[in-house]
């Protein structure tokens, strides 16, 4: 069974971190579910997860990703700020990029608003990316990315 991290074994900041995730590798694919929103706590929470989950496997140049969100997708711009440089500094440690699938509701809070900064932030660390709204179809998607 996969070692599953989670947002509360990573809160450990003075302020209590808003939304919750549950992290895990499965078949070597980071699979990361987010219910939002999350504030400042949470996305340092979430980005000490990711590390723990990236050490797991030895990954080669990229690390296939699934991200489930739900309830709400928005964050504070320094959350999002703190989120951006997280990624980047993670992806360069490792040297490697991500093939992300997104889950993400047509109706989740937020959408309009946060998916062009993402897109934005995506592009600028070279994630190639798509948006789903079923875990079963970014699975398949996911699935063909690594073996064409």
């Amino acid at each position: 069974m996969a070692t599953v991290y989670s947002s509360k074994n990573f809160d450990d900041g003075s302020f209590r971190a808003h939304g919750n995730f549950d992290a895990h590798i499965e078949d070597d694919v980071y699979i990361c579910s987010v219910r939002g929103p999350l504030n400042l706590e949470g996305i340092i929470a979430l980005g000490k997860a990711r590390r723990a989950c990236f050490a797991q496997v030895k990954y080669s140049e990229t690390i296939p990703t699934i991200v489930v969100l739900s309830n709400s997708m928005l964050m504070s711009p320094e959350a999002f700020s703190v989120y951006a440089e997280n990624l980047k500094r993670d992806l360069e440690s490792k040297k490697s990029t991500l093939v992300m699938a997104y889950v993400v509701p047509n109706d989740i809070e937020g959408r309009t608003i946060m998916m062009p900064l993402f897109s934005k932030i995506f592009a600028e660390n070279n994630i190639t990316w798509q948006i789903f709204e079923d875990v079963e179809e970014a699975k398949v998607w996911i699935q063909g990315i690594r073996f064409p």
